[in-house]
C-alpha cells in the first residue's frame, strides 16, 4: 500500500505559483465542443480558463529552456494540489477554470472546475446526481465536491461551491459575454474574465490614495501657487473622468495566446450601453489611413500612429481645452480675444484632423537628445497650418498657466529648398535652472519646434535642435527610405489588428539603453555639470529591435487593446533585462 502523503500547508495562490499558472496556460489548445461558461454564473469576481496544460507544459518548457538551460519543468500538479486534490486526477488535456467566487483572493473564496481523467470515479462519489455537494476526505487534505455532467467543481469550503449550483441559462457567463469576449475565449490560450461590480470598493480607495499623492508631489515640487492652482485643477478633471469611466466599465477581460512564432496579450474593455463612455466611443471612425507616409527610415524609441476621429464637441482634446481655458490661472495671462481666437483654433484644427502619426528618435549611435517627427493627415493642410501656427502663438501661455513649462517665441516663416515652414524657438531661458538642465539634457539646449505644408493632406512637424529638421521630411533625396517600409516595423505591425485606431511600438533595446545611461547619471538632470555632459554623450550602437507592438481598436462599447512581441524577441529581451540588471553593458 502507497504511502499516505502528509496534508498539503502549500496555497495555490502564492504570487509565483499563479504566474506560473498564468505563464503555463499560454500555450494550451481550444475549448472543447460542450462550453463549460454555460455551468459558470455571470456574477463571479473573476474567471481564469486554461486548458491542455499537456501540451502547454512542453512548449513552456521549450521556451524557457532557449535562454534557461537548467530550467526543471512545470509541476502540472501545482493547482490541484492546493485543492487537496491528490496528484493526477485533474485530466490536463482538457480544459480547466479557476474561479473566484467573492473577493477577497484567499484561498477559500475559490472553486476549481475541471474535468477529471475517471469522470465515473467523481460521478459515483455524488451517485449520479448534478449539483449534488459532499464532502471528501483525502491524505492531502479535505475539500467539497460537485458535478454538472463530466466536470467536477471543488472547493475548500462548502459554502463557496454552493454557489455554483443551479445556474440558469440566462444568468451564465456564456450568455453575458459579448462578441469579443467570446471570440477570445473561443480562440486565446488563456483568459482571465474580470466582472467589475465586486470590485468597485476596493478601486476606489486606490484612485483616491493615487490622486493625493499626486496632487501632494505637484504641490511640494512647485513654489507658485497659481501654477499649483493650475495643475491642480488639470489633475482633477482627469481623475474626474478616470473615475466616470471606471465606473461605467462592466468588465475586464485579458487573453493571452502564444501561436508558436508571436506572443499576443489582449485586453478587452465592455462599458454600459447608453452612458458617456459608450456614446463617444460609438462616434468614433477610422479612415484607413496609410502609416507612416512621410516619416524617414531611421532607429526609433517609439513610433505611433492615429486613426481616430469622432465629433468636435465630443473631442477629449477640444473638452480639456475649454476647460483649461476657462481656469482662473489661465485667464489672467490671455485676454478674452485671444482665449477665444485659440479655442477657434483648436476646434478648426481638430476639425480637419483625420489622424497623426509620429517617431520618438534621437542621433545617430545616442540616446540623447530626443528629436521628434510628426504628420498631421488633415482634410485641408494650408488651413491646418494656419490653426496650428495660432495655436503656437498662445500654447506657451496656456500650458505654462496649468503646468509650467518651455515658453515659446512667435512662429516665423522661414524657406527651405523652396518651400515654407515655420519656426518657433523655445525659451528655455525662463525656466527654473533644475528644469533648464533637464530640458536641454532631453531635448537639446537649441531645440525649435518646426512645422510646414507637406501636400494637401499633410502637415509635417519637427522637434528637435540644429541641424535636424522638418525639411528631412518634404524634401526627396535619392534613395530615401520610409519607416512604414521597414521590413522590422513591417513585421511587428503584421501582427497587430489590421482594424486599428491606434498603434504604438517600442523598440526596447534602444529604451533599456537610454535606461542604463540614466542610471548611473540620472543626478545629470539636476545641477552637476559632469554628469551632464556624460548624459549627453552616451553611446548606443546595436541593431534595431527587440520590437513590442501595441495596437487599440474602437467597438461601440468597447476598448481593445493589444500587444504583440515575437518569441525571439522576447528572448533578446530577457536577455537584457538580465544584463542591465547584473550591471552589465
Amino acid at each position: 500500500m502507497a504511502t499516505p502523503k502528509p496534508p498539503n500547508t502549500k496555497s495555490p495562490f502564492t504570487a509565483a505559483r499563479v504566474l506560473s499558472t498564468g505563464l503555463l496556460v499560454v500555450f494550451c489548445g481550444t475549448l472543447r465542443a460542450e462550453n463549460p461558461l454555460t455551468l459558470i454564473p455571470a456574477d463571479v469576481a473573476m474567471v481564469v480558463s486554461f486548458r491542455n496544460l499537456n501540451d502547454g507544459a512542453a512548449k513552456l518548457d521549450d521556451f524557457i529552456r532557449s535562454f534557461d538551460k537548467h530550467h526543471e519543468g512545470v509541476d502540472l500538479d501545482e493547482v490541484q494540489r492546493g485543492f487537496n486534490l491528490p496528484d493526477g486526477v485533474v485530466d490536463t488535456s482538457a480544459p480547466t477554470f479557476l474561479i473566484l467566487t467573492r473577493p477577497p483572493l484567499i484561498e477559500s473564496s475559490f472553486v476549481l472546475a475541471f474535468t477529471p481523467r475517471d469522470v465515473g470515479a467523481f460521478s459515483r462519489r455524488v451517485d449520479g446526481q448534478d449539483d449534488k455537494v459532499i464532502r471528501c476526505e483525502e491524505a492531502e487534505g479535505r475539500y467539497y465536491l460537485m458535478m454538472r455532467g463530466d466536470i467536477a467543481f471543488v472547493a475548500l469550503k462548502s459554502t463557496t461551491i454552493r454557489l455554483m449550483r443551479h445556474v440558469r441559462p440566462g444568468k451564465s457567463l456564456a450568455a453575458t459575454l459579448d462578441d469579443e469576449q467570446k471570440k477570445l475565449f473561443a480562440s486565446n490560450d488563456v483568459v482571465i474574465h474580470i466582472p467589475l461590480e465586486e470590485w468597485r470598493d476596493r478601486i476606489q480607495p486606490i484612485l483616491f490614495l493615487t490622486t493625493n499623492m499626486i496632487r501632494l508631489s505637484l504641490t511640494a515640487a512647485n513654489s507658485d501657487p497659481k501654477m499649483i492652482d493650475g495643475a491642480i485643477a488639470v489633475i482633477d478633471w482627469f481623475t474626474k473622468g478616470f473615475k466616470s469611466m471606471v465606473e461605467q466599465m462592466q468588465a475586464v477581460t485579458l487573453a493571452l495566446h502564444f501561436d508558436g512564432e508571436t506572443f499576443h496579450l489582449t485586453h478587452h474593455h465592455v462599458f454600459d450601453r447608453g452612458r458617456s463612455v459608450s456614446d463617444y466611443l460609438a462616434k468614433v471612425r477610422r479612415s484607413n489611413l496609410e502609416l507612416w507616409p512621410k516619416l524617414p527610415d531611421r532607429p526609433f524609441l517609439m513610433l505611433g500612429m492615429t486613426d481616430w476621429r469622432c465629433p468636435v464637441d465630443m473631442s477629449i482634446n477640444v473638452r480639456l481645452n475649454r476647460y483649461i481655458l476657462g481656469n482662473k490661472a489661465v485667464a489672467g495671462r490671455l485676454s478674452a480675444k485671444q482665449r477665444r481666437s485659440f479655442l477657434d483654433a483648436v476646434v478648426a484644427s481638430y476639425g480637419r484632423m483625420r489622424g497623426t502619426d509620429f517617431m520618438l528618435t534621437c542621433p545617430k549611435g545616442k540616446v540623447l537628445p530626443f528629436q521628434a517627427y510628426g504628420t498631421y493627415v488633415m482634410d485641408d493642410a494650408e488651413g491646418g497650418i494656419r490653426d496650428l501656427v495660432t495655436l503656437d502663438e498662445y500654447a506657451g501661455e496656456v500650458l505654462s498657466g496649468v503646468m509650467g513649462g518651455i515658453h515659446r517665441g512667435k512662429s516665423r516663416e522661414r524657406q527651405r529648398s523652396g518651400r515654407r515652414f515655420f519656426e518657433t524657438e523655445l525659451d528655455l531661458d525662463q525656466l527654473s535652472p533644475r528644469i533648464h538642465k533637464q530640458t536641454a539634457v532631453l531635448y537639446g539646449k537649441n531645440v525649435r519646434l518646426q512645422q510646414a505644408v507637406a501636400d494637401e493632406r499633410h502637415v509635417v512637424f519637427c522637434l528637435a535642435e540644429p541641424p535636424v529638421g522638418v525639411h528631412e521630411l518634404f524634401e526627396d533625396r535619392p534613395g530615401r527610405r520610409l519607416i512604414g517600409d521597414n521590413p522590422l516595423v513591417k513585421r511587428i505591425v503584421s501582427r497587430l489588428p489590421r482594424d486599428a485606431n491606434a498603434i504604438f511600438i517600442l523598440d526596447l533595446g534602444r529604451c533599456l539603453g537610454m535606461v542604463v545611461g540614466l542610471r548611473d547619471g540620472v543626478t545629470g538632470l539636476g545641477l552637476q555639470t559632469s554628469a551632464f555632459d556624460d548624459l549627453t554623450q552616451m553611446t548606443y550602437t546595436e541593431p534595431p529591435g527587440p520590437y513590442l507592438g501595441w495596437a487599440g481598436v474602437v467597438g461601440p462599447t468597447s476598448f481593445t487593446g493589444q500587444w504583440a512581441m515575437d518569441a525571439g524577441d522576447l528572448v533578446r529581451t530577457v536577455g537584457q533585462i538580465k544584463a542591465f540588471t547584473d550591471g552589465t553593458p
